[in-house]
C-alpha cells in the first residue's frame, strides 16, 4: 500500500464525508480564534495610540501636581533633579462660576491659567485660528457652548472672580486636563497672570497647581519618574507620565476590555471543549473503519497521522473564518464606542494578535485531540473480526485513563491559556485565577459528578425503585460510557453562560444600568454652617427629590491602632492609584449621620444608634486596602486635631446611585465639634428649574459651588449603552459557542443512545416503556448539568470578584431561570429527536443504520 498518497486521499475524503463534524470544529475553532483576535488586536491598537499620542494629549512629558501653591524647596527640588535643558510651565486648574454682566447669567467652568509656553507638545485650536498666542491677561477664551449658554459674542465682557475679562476667542481642541471630576465643566483659559487680583486663590477654591515638564529629547521620562518618584511625594508633589493623562477614562476602558477578555477567552474554552468532544466522537465513530484499515496493514503511526492531518486541516479553516470575525470585531468597536474622548482606531489586526490567534487556532486543538489521538492508535485490528457489528474504544484498555503523554499535553495547554489571560489582562495574578477557573472547570464537574454517582449508587442499592429508574439510574453511574462525556460538556457550557450572565448583571449594576431610582443632577459645595437652614429653604422651594443635606469635614488617616500611618506606599503609577491603592495616603472626606442609606447595607457587626459616640463604620471593600477591620482603632487629623473612633461595623455601598457617600463614616461624638461644610444632592428633572435654582444660589452664596451634572450623568448613561452593547455582542459570540457546544454533546452521544434504544426495541420493549426511559434520563442529566453549574458558577463568581473584577455581585434570577428551562427542554428535545423514527423504521433495519 501507498501509505502517503492513500494519507492524502484519506484526508480529502474525510473532510467532506463527513459535514456535521467538520462544521463543528470550524466553528468551534472560529468563534474562540475570532474573539480573542477582535479584542486583542483592538487593546494593542488603543495602547499603542495613547503612547504615540500621550505626549500631545498632556501637552507636556510629565507634569509635577500639589493641592497649594509651589513653594521655595518644591522649585529647589525641581531645579536639584531636573535634567539641564527641561522647560516649564505652570498651569492652575478649579472650578469656578462664569457671570454675563450683561444679563446676569452664570454657569459653572473649568479655569486654566497658563503660562505661554505651555503646552510643549501639541497645541490649542481656537476659532478664529492662533487666538491662543495673541491671548493677553485681559482676554479669555471659552468653549463654544459655554459661550452659548451665557450668550456671549466675541470681543463681550465676562466676570470670573473679582475682575473682568474679554472674550477672545472660541476654544475647539486642548490638551487634555489633569483630574477627571473637574473635566465635567466646560472649560476656560485665562493667563496666569490673570489670576492676580481675582481673589479666587485667596478664597480657598479647590486649585490644583501643576507644573508642565518638557525633557530634553535623550531623557526617559519614565525612568526618571520612576527614580524620582519617592523623592517628590515626600515634597508633597505628585509625578504624573504623560500616559497618565485622564488616566480614569482609559482606566474604565481597560477594565471593560478585561470583562470581554473574560469573554473571548471563555468562547475559546468552550470551543475546546466541543473539539476534544468532536474529534474523540470521530474517533469512536471512525473505529470499524480504523481496525479495518489496521487489518490491511496501516500503521499506528499513520492513523494518528489521519487524525493530527484531519484536525490541521479543520482548525486552518476555522482560523481563517476566526480572523475574519476578529476583523469584523475590530472594526466595529471603535464606531461602538465612538466618543470625544476616544479616537477612532484602525481596523486591522495587529501583528501580535495575528500569531496569537493562529497559534491558538492550529495548536489548541492539537493538544485537545491527543487523548482521541492516541485512542485512535491503539486500537486493536481484532477488534474488527471480533464485532463487525460496531467497536468501542471504552473497551480497550486504552480507554481506562489519561496516559503521562496525555497529562504533558494537559500541561501545555494549561500554559497556553495561563499566557493567553496574563496577555489580556497584563497582570500574572489575574491571569493565572482566569484560567484555572476554565482549566479546572472540567475537572471540578467531574469530581460533583463521581460524588453524586456514589451518592446514586448507596441509594439505589437500600431503596427500591421502578424498573426504568433504576435502568436509568445505572446509565448514569456506568464508569465509562458517553454519559460522564456528556455531563463534562453540558456542565462547561452551562457553566460558562451562568457566569458571564452574573458578571454581566454585576457590572450593569456597577454602572447604574439596573437602577431605577433617578440620580441626583445637582451637586452643591461649600455650605458653611451659618448658611445651612437658608440654603435649605431655598432648595425646598423647587420640590427636589432624593434630597441630602450632609456635614462633610476633609481629614488625613495619621495612625492605625497608635501607629503612625507610612507615605512611602503609595502607588506610583496613576492609573493603578485608585482609592483602593491610596488607602492609607489619601485625602479624607469624613461625615457622620445616625441611620443607612437604602442603597447600603452591614456586612458584618452592628450598625450604631442614636446615642453611640465615635463609632466608625468603614465599607467592605475598603477596609481590606486600609488593612483594619472591626475592633480596630483609627485616628484622623483635622486641621491639625485629632479625632479617634473605633471600627464597629463594616457596609457595602452602591456608589453608583451618586448619593453622598463616604468610605469612612462617623457616629456622633467628636467629630462633630470639628470645621465642616455642608454637601448637598438632589434630583430635579426640569432644566429650567435647575438654571433659575443655580442663579439663586450663586446671587445669594457667591462662596457656593452648584454644579449640574445632569450633562455629566446622561453621558455616564451612555456609555453604559455603549458597553452593554460591546458586552451584548461579545456575549452574543459566547452564547452561540454554549450552543455550539451543547450541539457536540448531544451529537456526540446520540449514536450511543440509539443503539441502546434499538436493544430495547429488539426485545420487545414498548413504546411507553422507551418513552419514559428517554424522559427520565434526559430529566436526570439536565438536572445535575445545570444545578451542578449553577452552584460552581456562584463559587466562580466569588473568585472572580475577588482577584480579578472586584465587582458586587448581582444575580439575574429570571435569566438564570430561563437558562435552566432552556437546557431542560433542549435536553429533553434532543433525547426526543434521536427515538422519533424508532418504532417506524423495521428493526433490521435499525441494526444495520446503527452497526
Amino acid at each position: 500500500m501507498n501509505q502517503a498518497a492513500f494519507f492524502k486521499t484519506f484526508i480529502k475524503r474525510e473532510l467532506f464525508s463527513r459535514k456535521t463534524y467538520s462544521l463543528q470544529v470550524i466553528l468551534s475553532v472560529a468563534i474562540g480564534v475570532g474573539a480573542v483576535a477582535g479584542i486583542q488586536s483592538y487593546k494593542s491598537s488603543l495602547t499603542q495610540l495613547i503612547s504615540s499620542e500621550a505626549r500631545n494629549m498632556m501637552g507636556s512629558d510629565i507634569v509635577l501636581q500639589t493641592p497649594e501653591k509651589f513653594r521655595d524647596f518644591q522649585f529647589k527640588l525641581m531645579d536639584r533633579t531636573l535634567p539641564p535643558g527641561s522647560k516649564k510651565a505652570e498651569v492652575v486648574q478649579f472650578l469656578s462660576m462664569l457671570q454675563n454682566p450683561a444679563n446676569e447669567e452664570v454657569s459653572l467652568s473649568l479655569i486654566r491659567a497658563m503660562e505661554e509656553s505651555y503646552p510643549f507638545y501639541g497645541g490649542i485650536e481656537t476659532s478664529p485660528p492662533d487666538s491662543y498666542k495673541t491671548l493677553d491677561s485681559a482676554g479669555i477664551i471659552l468653549e463654544d457652548n459655554l459661550a452659548k449658554n451665557l450668550g456671549l459674542s466675541i470681543g463681550d465682557k465676562i466676570r470670573l472672580g473679582d475682575k473682568f475679562f474679554r472674550l477672545h476667542a472660541i476654544l475647539t481642541k486642548e490638551p487634555g486636563s489633569v483630574g477627571g471630576f473637574t473635566g465635567m465643566a466646560p472649560t476656560s483659559i485665562v493667563r496666569r497672570a490673570s489670576l492676580i487680583g481675582s481673589g479666587l486663590e485667596e478664597r480657598g477654591s479647590r486649585i490644583r497647581y501643576m507644573e508642565y515638564i518638557k525633557l530634553p529629547a535623550n531623557t526617559d521620562s519614565s525612568v526618571f519618574k520612576d527614580k524620582y518618584f519617592d523623592e517628590y511625594n515626600e515634597a508633597d508633589l505628585t509625578i504624573l507620565h504623560n500616559t497618565e493623562v485622564n488616566s480614569g477614562s482609559q482606566l474604565f476602558i481597560t477594565n471593560t476590555l478585561d470583562f470581554l477578555s473574560l469573554l473571548g477567552l471563555s468562547s475559546f474554552f468552550l470551543g475546546a471543549i466541543a473539539i476534544f468532544i468532536s474529534t474523540r466522537t470521530r474517533v469512536l465513530d471512525s473505529q470499524k473503519q480504523i481496525s479495518i484499515l489496521k487489518c490491511l496493514g496501516l500503521e499506528s503511526r499513520y492513523v494518528r497521522m489521519l487524525v493530527v492531518g484531519e484536525t490541521v486541516a479543520l482548525s486552518l479553516i476555522g482560523s481563517i473564518a476566526g480572523l475574519a470575525l476578529g476583523y469584523w470585531i475590530q472594526s466595529s468597536l471603535p464606531n461602538i464606542l465612538s466618543s470625544n474622548d476616544i479616537p477612532n482606531l484602525g481596523t486591522g489586526l495587529t501583528n501580535i494578535a495575528l500569531l496569537e490567534s493562529i497559534g491558538l487556532g492550529l495548536l489548541v486543538p492539537i493538544f485537545v485531540s491527543v487523548h482521541s489521538l492516541i485512542k485512535a492508535g491503539n486500537v486493536s485490528p481484532i477488534n474488527a473480526l471480533k464485532n463487525p457489528e460496531g467497536i468501542s474504544l471504552d473497551d480497550t484498555p486504552a480507554s481506562q485513563g489519561f496516559g503521562k503523554y496525555e497529562y504533558v499535553m494537559l500541561a501545555v495547554i494549561f500554559v497556553i491559556f495561563f499566557l493567553i489571560a496574563w496577555l489580556d489582562t497584563g497582570n500574572i495574578l489575574k491571569g493565572l485565577v482566569l484560567c484555572s477557573i476554565f482549566f479546572v472547570l472540567p475537572l471540578l464537574i467531574w469530581l460533583v459528578y463521581l460524588i453524586v454517582r456514589y451518592m446514586i449508587s448507596v441509594f439505589v442499592k437500600k431503596v427500591p425503585v421502578a424498573r426504568v429508574s433504576s435502568l436509568v439510574f445505572k446509565k448514569f453511574i456506568r464508569q465509562y460510557g458517553l454519559v460522564s462525556l456528556s455531563i463534562i460538556g453540558l456542565g462547561a457550557a452551562i457553566f460558562v453562560l451562568l457566569l458571564s450572565l452574573i458578571l454581566r448583571e454585576s457590572l450593569l449594576q456597577l454602572g447604574g444600568g439596573r437602577q431605577i431610582i433617578k440620580r441626583p443632577n445637582v451637586f452643591v459645595l461649600d455650605i458653611r454652617s451659618e448658611q445651612k437652614l437658608a440654603f435649605d429653604e431655598t432648595v425646598q422651594k423647587f420640590q427636589p427629590k432624593e434630597y441630602r443635606l450632609v456635614p462633610v469635614i476633609g481629614a488625613r488617616l495619621s495612625k492605625i491602632n497608635g501607629e503612625k500611618i507610612d507615605k512611602s506606599s503609595i502607588e506610583k503609577d496613576a492609573r493603578k492609584r485608585d482609592w483602593r491603592a491610596t488607602a492609607r495616603t489619601r485625602e479624607y472626606m469624613l461625615s457622620y449621620r445616625d441611620d443607612l442609606y437604602e442603597t447600603e447595607s452591614v456586612t458584618s457587626g452592628e450598625f450604631w444608634n442614636s446615642n453611640s459616640k465615635n463609632e466608625i463604620s468603614v465599607e467592605k471593600d475598603f477596609s481590606k486596602y486600609l488593612g483594619a477591620g472591626i475592633g480596630d482603632e483609627l485616628e484622623f487629623s483635622v486641621q491639625g486635631f485629632p479625632v479617634k473612633g473605633k471600627i464597629t461595623n463594616l457596609r457595602s455601598v452602591n456608589w453608583s446611585d451618586m448619593k453622598p457617600n463616604f468610605v469612612v463614616l462617623f457616629s456622633g461624638g467628636d467629630l462633630e465639634a470639628a470645621p465642616r461644610y455642608y454637601l448637598s444632592s438632589f434630583f430635579i428633572e426640569s432644566p429650567e428649574d435647575r438654571f433659575a435654582l443655580q442663579k439663586v444660589i450663586v446671587k445669594d452664596y457667591p462662596n457656593i459651588t452648584f454644579i449640574d451634572t445632569e450633562k455629566a450623568v446622561k453621558s455616564f448613561e451612555g456609555i453604559i449603552v455603549k458597553v452593554s452593547g460591546i458586552i451584548n455582542i461579545m456575549s452574543s459570540l459566547l452564547i452561540f459557542a454554549s450552543v455550539l457546544l451543547l450541539v457536540s454533546v448531544l451529537y456526540s452521544s446520540a449514536r450511543e443512545r440509539l443503539r441502546e434504544l434499538v436493544l430495547y426495541r429488539v426485545v420487545g420493549a414498548e413504546k411507553i416503556f422507551v418513552r419514559k426511559l428517554i424522559f427520565q434520563e434526559a430529566l436526570l442529566l439536565s438536572f445535575f448539568a445545570f444545578f451542578s453549574s449553577l452552584a460552581l458558577s456562584l463559587i466562580a463568581d466569588f473568585v472572580l470578584n475577588r482577584f480579578v473584577l472586584e465587582l458586587e455581585s448581582v444575580y439575574p434570577v429570571l435569566e438564570i431561570g430561563l437558562v435552566g428551562i432552556f437546557v431542560f427542554v433542549g435536553v429533553i428535545l434532543a433525547y426526543y429527536l434521536t427515538s422519533r423514527r424508532l418504532f417506524s423504521i423495521p428493526v433490521k433495519q435499525l441494526m444495520k443504520s446503527t452497526s
